[in-house]
């Protein structure tokens, strides 16, 4: 039998489930992450590529 339970994954590699399961002993798991992982250099990454986008004909002053 296959069941899906929700929880959470922890920075220490610890994965908390939300609700029991009733499987004793070990059982073989697959782990989706729901939420894309951005690395931080990823925001920093977008945001240089947003310069030069403001187009007008104004100058700076």
């Amino acid at each position: 039998m296959k069941r899906a339970v929700e929880g959470i994954y922890k920075n220490e590699g610890k994965i908390i489930l939300n609700e029991d399961v009733p499987f004793k002993g070990k059982s073989k798991v697959l782990v989706v992450f729901l939420e894309d992982y951005k690395e931080k250099a990823d925001w920093k990454e977008r945001l240089m590529k947003t310069f030069g986008a403001w187009d007008d004909n104004r100058d700076a002053e």
